[in-house]
This record gives structure tokens, sequence and C-alpha cells, in this order.
């Protein structure tokens, strides 16, 4: 066989070696991004799963919680203050979700359920309060997304406890 011969089967072999890494690497990709994703969403989850968590725990904040978010006027300074502190770490995380869906490591389905909670949230009375007062601590992004929510009708804490039968009786 001549050398030629010899060295264009070696080019060709080495070529098909390429493709095959490439396509490894492609693979171990998609598996990273995959896992990557569910590490994310499960982080800023955590999160809100852990405030929630505090809130169900202790009975005082729990009241706080409860009454705050219809009518924060109710509270007194050091409620409301309580209130807000837990605001921030709430809409820290929905700022998280926001980020984490733009730059592609959260996906639509998932993001679009975040958004409905979140559009839900800032459609009460306490969480408009909030926002107008503290709303500036948001990144401009996160802040023209809430912006761009309709909260004129979300279903709020108190028609779920049965309080009010729509968001308009409050």
């Amino acid at each position: 066989m001549p050398w030629e011969a010899v060295g264009a089967l070696a080019e060709i072999a080495s070529a098909v070696g390429v493709v095959l890494t490439l396509a490894y690497v492609a693979v171990q990709i998609r598996h990273n991004t995959r896992a990557l994703r569910s590490t994310v969403h499960d982080a800023a989850s955590s999160q809100m799963r852990e405030v929630h968590n505090v809130i169900i725990a202790d009975p005082v904040l729990h009241r706080i919680w409860t009454e705050g978010l219809e009518e924060p006027q109710k509270l007194d300074p050091l409620e409301r203050a309580r209130l807000f502190h837990v605001f921030f770490l709430i809409l820290g995380a929905y700022e998280t979700f926001y980020f984490q869906f733009r730059v592609g490591t959260l996906d639509a389905g998932r993001w679009e359920a975040n958004r409905v909670q979140l559009q839900n949230y800032m459609s009460g009375p306490a969480f408009r309060e909030y926002w107008s007062k503290r709303g500036d601590f948001f990144s401009s992004e996160f802040r023209s997304l809430v912006a761009s929510l309709d909260l004129s009708g979300g279903v709020r804490l108190a028609q779920l406890a049965g309080l009010v039968e729509n968001a308009n009786d409050r």
C-alpha cells in the first residue's frame, strides 16, 4: 500500500475521531445544561420555600403576613417593617427567576408559572405599597417587568381564604 493511501486513511480516521469527539461533547453539554437548569430552578424555589416555611412556623409572622397582605395599614410600624423584609426576600426570588429566564437557564413554562404568582402577589395592596416605596431596590429589568404586569385582577390571599369573593370586594 503506498504511503499516500496510508496517509489518506489516517486523515479519514482522524476526521471520524474528531466528529465523534464533537458529538460526545455536544451530548455532555446538553446534559450539563439540563442539570444547570434544574439546579437554578431548585435554588430559587428553595429560597421561596424557606421564606414560606418561616412564615408558617412563626405564629406572629404568620398573623402579620395574613393580615398585612390585605390591610397593611392595620399593622404597627414594626410589624409593617417585618412584612416588608419578607416582601424583599420574596421579590428577590422572583427577580432571580426572571434573570434566569432571560439568560436561558429557566424554561418558559416554569417562568410563566412564576410570573403568574408574581402578578398575583403584586395585585395586593401591601405588595403595591411596598413596591412604590422600595421598587428601586431591584434591577431596572425587573422593575420594567413588574410595570408590565396586569395588577387588576389577581387571586389574592383573601379570596383563597374565602374572606372576599373577588379582588374588587376589598
